[in-house]
């Protein structure tokens, strides 16, 4: 899921907050920090359902994330 190359990532985004730096990163953006992220939410599903049946964990790019039912 998340790592090195994840904070990496976001440490030089913090230090290039730019829409150049951004679209020229777009593919590490994806493998490294929302592909993760997607994992992250597809795997705390079975642990929200057992504490939180009111939200549901939604992997998708949008439209997703924990949605209130």
């Amino acid at each position: 899921m998340f790592n090195e190359a994840t904070f990496n990532f976001l440490d030089e985004l913090a230090a290039n907050n730019d829409r150049t730096w951004f679209e020229a990163n777009k593919s590490r953006y994806e493998s490294v920090v929302r592909g993760p992220a997607l994992d992250f939410i597809e795997a705390m599903e079975p642990a929200l359902k057992s504490f939180a049946p009111s939200f549901r964990a939604e992997p998708h790019k949008v439209g997703g994330s924990l949605t209130v039912c």
